[in-house]
């Protein structure tokens, strides 16, 4: 993924929620700070269900390593 974002750069946090690829990739790739990273947590909040039967991704995954790491360090 370094080598991806070197050579294309950063998805502006609004290219990665309107885009139809693959959203949960180009969110990882956004690069996330204090100030935006509630954007994130909702996003979460709304895909991940509680009490719901669910199948976690590898990028579903990085994405709440992101949201943990940055909201909590």
């Amino acid at each position: 993924m370094k080598k991806e974002i070197k050579k294309n750069g950063r998805p502006t946090l609004k290219q990665a929620l309107e885009s139809k690829a693959d959203k949960l990739l180009l969110l990882a790739k956004v690069d996330w700070n204090k100030d935006n990273i509630e954007v994130l947590g909702d996003f979460l909040r709304r895909t991940l269900k509680p009490n719901d039967e669910f199948h976690t991704t590898t990028n579903t995954r990085r994405l709440i390593r992101i949201y943990d790491f940055v909201k909590y360090q």
